[in-house]
């Protein structure tokens, strides 16, 4: 199968005249950074507590790009390939996507935390050519029927190789595919889903007014992703405006360099969010640099916005979006009616939105239209299209239950299907169809409950099949397969039988009102 070739040519001509698309790409913003200002600023790279960090300008990125594109091309990689990495966060990864652009070639990033089952069924299902890992992954990739490269060997190549001929290869256009993102969306399985950078670009349009105008700023989500994407990858470029990266897993260091870097804005989802919250209280930092945080989801519980607003930073941004879409909306800092915790927000300009099947009290689903949507949407498995631009004359489902007030505030209820996790969702049917072949599972549903901070986590509702399993070895079960730990569920209930719908469905919102209310016990881990 080949999702590159997926895409229609027919291109809305209003896109270009709104100036939601453009001629360039994000290597032409690379090169005019180039030209114009090469010692500015584009990235921090934290290194370790006792390390400055590194500090890389936009003629150093360009450079490593150009050297980049070379070792691929010296490998064999041609315009049209899809090249897959699992990368660390770093400067480097932000180059190595540049260097694909450079050669024309497709990127399917997968996140770091990616489990070796998902890794297999993402290389082959995009059909990569090349598969880019880090050290740390040598054990797991080795045996691979893909040709595989570490990243430090890539570079080290890279560093022998002169720059490529300016004209050679052909860089990819404002309108080919040239990424390759992952949502598991309302059904629960892994789909595919095809930006152009044009599709990219109009998504981030809006992302580079919620930043200030001088830097850096930071994000505390994977390049591999829509949100790190916009944020770390293309901001910059776009902008010009520098990028600190952060390590993610420690909170601690995050504030210190946040502290000491005056890092303007952060951007975040409550799941790291929190930690940093935490940490602030346990160590107060001065953070009177930050002139804003922007926060990514669909919800952000309470405590967290208001703790945030009276510990870190008074201005706090929900932004809403989708690996489908970008970031659709946003709530209004100046508005006081628009809180970061009661709502995602107002659509920017150039975002339709529709409420379908209505309720009573003007709930509807949330469908949604506009220069970002994504050009398809695969089944990894099957090859199937199961949405494009031509579906529906563009208008996408995105599974979620909204109601929109007289100001066109949108405020998020639920999901219309059965979706759990908070940033990535957790593919359902994966993770309950790999567990229903552990032989003391008879049935198994996965349910979202809360967790200690209020964000979602998943729930394991067994009908065990003799001796029950214990969480434990649940998770031992899945490692095993090489199931992402991210999807691991966090509670174990056990119940004699599902309860079903009347159309035969089980019940899962009954389940998870159970698990919630203390009704069906539930364990965790200790």
């Amino acid at each position: 199968m080949s999702l590159v070739t997926q895409w229609s040519s027919q291109l809305p001509a209003t896109h270009f005249e709104q100036g939601w698309w453009r001629r360039e790409t994000f290597l032409d913003d690379l090169r005019a950074l180039v030209r114009d200002a090469p010692d500015s600023l584009a990235y921090l790279q934290a290194g370790s507590a006792d390390e400055e960090a590194q500090a890389i300008t936009f003629g150093k990125l360009s450079d490593a790009c150009e050297r980049l594109a070379a070792a691929l091309w010296a490998r064999g990689v041609r315009p049209g390939d899809v090249v897959a990495y699992q990368l660390p966060d770093t400067w480097e990864s932000v180059a190595l996507w540049l260097a694909c652009s450079r050669i024309g070639v497709v990127v399917t990033s997968l996140r770091i935390t990616a489990g070796l089952r998902e890794r297999d069924l993402i290389v082959e299902g995009t059909g990569a050519t090349l598969f880019i890992f880090s050290n740390v992954l040598a054990d797991d990739v080795s045996a691979r029927s893909v040709p595989v490269v570490a990243l430090n060997d890539l570079l080290r190549q890279a560093e022998s190789l002169g720059p490529l001929a300016p004209s050679d290869p052909a860089a990819l256009g404002p309108d080919d595919i040239c990424q390759i993102l992952f949502t598991s969306g309302t059904t629960g399985r892994i789909k595919a889903v095809t930006h152009t950078y044009n599709t990219l670009f109009a998504g981030l349009r809006p992302v580079i007014k919620l930043l200030p105008a001088d830097g850096p700023n930071a994000c505390l989500a994977p390049l591999s992703g829509t949100y790190g994407l916009a944020f770390n990858v293309l901001a910059p470029l776009v902008a010009g405006r520098s990028t600190m990266l952060l390590p993610v897993s420690d909170a601690e260091a995050c504030l210190d360099l946040i502290e000491r870097h005056r890092v303007r804005c952060v951007s975040s989802n409550p799941t790291y969010l929190n930690p940093l919250l935490k940490a602030q209280r346990r160590r107060r930092r001065d953070l009177s640099a930050l002139g804003a945080i922007v926060t990514a989801g669909a919800a952000i519980p309470a405590p967290i916005a208001t703790g945030v607003r009276a510990e870190m930073c008074p201005v706090l941004v929900n932004v809403f979006g989708m690996t489908e879409g970008g970031v659709l909306c946003a709530t209004s800092p100046s508005d006081p009616a628009d809180r970061a915790e009661d709502g995602i927000g107002r659509p920017f300009a150039g975002v339709d939105v529709e409420l379908r099947d209505q309720r009573p009290n003007g709930a509807g689903r949330l469908h949604v239209r506009g220069p970002s949507m994504c050009c398809a949407m695969v089944d990894l498995r099957t090859g199937e299209t199961l949405w494009d631009s031509s579906t529906d004359e563009g208008w996408y489902d995105s599974g979620d239950v909204v109601q929109q007030d007289q100001q066109g505030r949108l405020r998020f209820l639920s999901r219309v299907a059965d979706r759990i996790g908070w940033g990535h969702l957790i593919p359902i049917s994966e993770v309950e169809g790999e567990l229903l072949n552990h032989p003391a599972v008879a049935d198994i549903a996965l349910v979202g409950v809360p967790d200690p901070d209020g964000l979602e986590a998943a729930c394991a509702v067994i009908v065990p099949d003799g001796a029950p399993p214990s969480l434990e070895e649940l998770h031992a079960y899945l490692r095993a397969r090489g199931m992402t730990e991210g999807y691991l569920p966090v509670r174990l209930a056990i119940v004699s039988a599902l309860p079903q719908t009347s159309t035969g469905k089980v019940a899962k919102s009954a389940l998870r009102e159970q698990v919630i209310s203390g009704g069906l016990s539930a364990d965790s881990l200790s």
